[in-house]
């Protein structure tokens, strides 16, 4: 679990391929890096209250 503390959380981008995942927080004022190697493909994202928006981009 990666944690830091904010004031106010205007907005989070989330940004996925298939080994990595980047989270931007207040428009990148806060990044969160990571790798990962699922077993198995596809996204699901819980945010309660929120909305949630997909967009996929086709190279």
């Amino acid at each position: 679990m990666r944690w830091e503390p904010v004031d106010e959380v205007r907005n989070v981008r989330i940004v996925g391929d298939v080994s990595s995942v980047e989270v931007f927080v207040n428009d990148g004022a806060l990044v969160f890096s990571t790798r990962i190697y699922p077993e198995a493909y596809g996204v699901t994202v819980d945010a309660s209250g929120a909305s949630v928006t997909y967009h996929t981009l086709d190279i």
